[in-house]
């Protein structure tokens, strides 16, 4: 996997708090640096798109946008949540 100095492209990917930028890896954005989507951050931080610094993950509970905003991995109805994993007793009577 290329890291921070190397080539990269649609079919390659750069590692960890790295990302693609005009072909070459870089470094990704600590808290308080500047953004334009959460892939532009460390993986601790999203973008926040109001003021387009990475921030640190929200808390359950926070308003958010998407789930990479929030701590517990899940953004629904605007409310951070910790992810869940369907059960069949959680997903009785819904329709696909």
């Amino acid at each position: 996997m290329p890291t921070v100095g190397q080539a990269c492209g649609a079919a390659s990917y750069c590692g960890v708090d790295t990302w693609c930028q005009n072909q070459i890896c870089v470094a990704s954005a600590v808290t308080g640096g500047k953004c334009g989507t959460s892939d532009h951050c460390v993986s601790a931080d999203y973008c926040n798109l109001a003021t387009f610094t990475c921030a640190a993950v929200l808390a359950n509970g926070s308003a958010c946008s998407e789930d990479r905003d929030c701590a517990g991995g899940q953004c629904e109805s605007g409310l951070c949540r910790t992810w869940r994993i369907a059960t069949a007793s959680a997903c009785a009577g819904q329709v696909d």
